[in-house]
């Protein structure tokens, strides 16, 4: 694997922040993370995005929970993402985002980075939840589904 994601992914990355910062700051969006509480406190979902995503590979700390991410080329038959709560001490939550499967598609990348927010959410508990699941929504295109309906309405030309 690539220590970083290829050169071309960080224009992928830029456009998709785009959206995803656009999608957050509706109060719709807003509505998949967190309860009104936890988002005044703390858990604003934009900030905890472009913290975790914004500049690619990151370790920040939210709530007292250490979230990682890590883009990587892991090549078309791994997963496009992975967001693991761990029990240890050391990182709380780790994203993983497979860029091989998401260069030049800001849309797609922006729909992956909101999804695996979703997980963050239910993952780290001082941060309300959220309405991104586990499980069956998962694989068949709920989630998925959710992020487009309620934050990313119009997909953009490429």
């Amino acid at each position: 694997m690539a220590a970083y994601a290829p050169v071309n992914f960080q224009s992928t990355l830029t456009g998709a922040m785009q959206l995803v910062n656009a999608a957050l700051q509706t109060a719709c969006c807003q509505g998949l993370y967190g309860t009104a509480a936890t988002r005044a406190n703390g858990f604003a979902p934009g900030t905890v995005a472009q913290q975790l995503f914004g500049n690619g590979n990151a370790a920040v700390t939210v709530g007292g929970s250490l979230l990682t991410s890590t883009f990587v080329s892991a090549g078309p038959v791994a997963p496009v993402a992975l967001t693991l709560g761990t029990p240890s001490p050391l990182v709380n939550v780790a994203v993983f985002i497979n860029t091989s499967q998401l260069v030049n598609d800001t849309w797609d990348t922006a729909i992956t980075l909101l999804h695996e927010l979703g997980h963050v959410y239910n993952d780290v508990p001082s941060s309300g939840g959220s309405q991104i699941s586990r499980g069956l929504s998962d694989f068949n295109g709920a989630n998925d589904n959710l992020i487009v309906q309620d934050c990313l309405i119009n997909k953009p030309t490429q």
